[in-house]
């Protein structure tokens, strides 16, 4: 990257204009096709205490929340967003829920209006909540037979171990269906008591009138206090207990197998730039990589292998994962491959020539990602959370730029540990 002014062009100035710009709400008005607009709006609400013990009604208030208000029907909210051209979603989580919207920028303000009804005027209607317990419970069950989800599912449990009333636990699947099945309607109203716009942002891109909505939001949501102090929850590292699992799905066609390590790093990290090369070139390089070169072009046992590097902005608790999906007959060889591969990753590093292919990779994939409009959002979103302007990533991508490959893998070998890699087999144990 030669510099911030080569990465930010054209409409993209207002871009760093937004984000220079923060406010609880920041918009970036351009032209788009069909006056498409989108948003992201977060309630940030309640503390650890409030949801220990309650994690899954947390989980759940997202699925719920929209299926009824003081004056709608889940039915007339349905046709309601489908008259306004609008797509609406509800996520949440102990500590926070999102709303997503793409709709047109008539649109725009009658949508949000209906989304402050729903957040403020919730009604959790009985028939609506069984509903959505049946659902969940249905989806749980599907991913519980799923060799790949459960591989997942083992490897985030290994690497962020947390008591089982904590907000931040990762259940076994039973346990999800159990604890669905638990939930009452009360927690869910306790839950949406403790909504407000005190800790909130909002972000907006897309073909807007700023002039018109900007009132509105201050009007509507800058005065929503909330009625009690919010605390994030922090999340804590815990060195990877290294170990096998073999998990048994039979008469499974496919498997997965996996390895993770836990690492104590954020993304603000001066390790994260090397880091992200490694990662590229280990797996998340696609075909270039080391892992689909050898599992799948050269020795020829998966269907695809990759790796993954995860940062948090906030806490050092990183993880770096390594995944392949193959036959269940090809699950020991596929196992011993991968760790092959990883092995001679630490020990002999990268090359010039990966380095020089991960820097041109990374940066054409994040100018790529500047000219989506739902990465765009995620940046404003990102940014007004963390006080995040664009510099933050014109300086990551400089830090990359200016990366020897001595000291990528003086990065691996201070960071990657061999005997602390919990590996998991996930398919049918006879054909394994």
């Amino acid at each position: 990257m030669k510099g911030e002014g080569d990465v930010v062009s054209g409409w993209q100035n207002k871009l760093q204009s937004a984000m220079a710009n923060v406010t609880p709400a920041s918009i970036l008005a351009k032209q788009t096709r069909g006056h498409t607009v989108r948003a992201s709006f977060t309630l940030r609400f309640g503390s650890e205490a409030d949801f220990t013990g309650h994690r899954p009604a947390a989980e759940l208030l997202d699925a719920v929340i929209a299926r009824g208000t003081k004056h709608h029907t889940f039915q007339q909210l349905k046709d309601q967003w489908d008259a306004m051209e609008a797509q609406v979603g509800f996520t949440s989580r102990p500590g926070a829920l999102t709303v997503s919207v793409q709709t047109t920028r008539d649109q725009l303000a009658a949508v949000l209006a209906l989304v402050d009804e729903v957040l403020r005027e919730p009604v959790f209607p009985q028939d609506q909540f069984e509903i959505v317990v049946k659902e969940t419970v249905t989806e749980l069950e599907d991913r519980r037979s799923n060799p790949e989800n459960q591989a997942y599912l083992a490897l985030r449990r290994a690497i962020s171990p947390y008591p089982v009333t904590h907000p931040l636990y990762a259940p076994t699947t039973d346990e999800a269906i159990a604890g669905v099945k638990a939930v009452r309607i009360a927690e869910l109203k306790q839950l949406a008591a403790m909504l407000g716009t005190s800790n909130a942002t909002l972000a907006i891109v897309g073909d807007v009138d700023t002039a018109a909505i900007r009132p509105w939001i201050e009007r509507t949501w800058g005065s929503w206090k909330s009625p009690r102090p919010w605390k994030r929850i922090v999340r804590k590292y815990t060195a990877t207990a290294a170990g096998d699992q073999v998990l048994d799905f039979p008469d499974k066609a496919n498997a997965m197998v996996a390895t993770a390590q836990a690492i104590a790093m954020r993304d603000d990290d001066p390790d994260a730039p090397a880091m992200l090369v490694a990662d590229y070139v280990l797996g998340g390089g696609g075909f270039a990589s080391r892992l689909m070169s050898r599992l799948r072009q050269k020795d020829g046992l998966s269907y695809g292998a990759y790796s993954g590097l995860q940062l948090d902005p906030l806490d050092t608790v990183g993880s770096v994962f390594t995944a392949a999906i193959l036959n269940p007959e090809n699950g020991k060889k596929g196992m011993a491959a991968m760790l092959d591969e990883v092995t001679r990753f630490v020990e002999s590093g990268i090359t010039s020539d990966d380095l020089a292919l991960a820097k041109q990779g990374l940066q054409q994939k994040f100018d790529r990602d500047l000219s989506s409009d739902g990465f765009v959002l995620q940046l404003l979103a990102e940014g007004l959370y963390l006080d995040r302007k664009l510099d933050f990533w014109a300086k990551r991508y400089a830090a990359i730029a200016a990366l020897t490959a001595d000291q990528v893998n003086a990065t691996i070998k201070r960071h990657l540990r061999l005997d602390a890699l919990v590996k998991i087999t996930s398919g049918d144990k006879k054909k394994l």
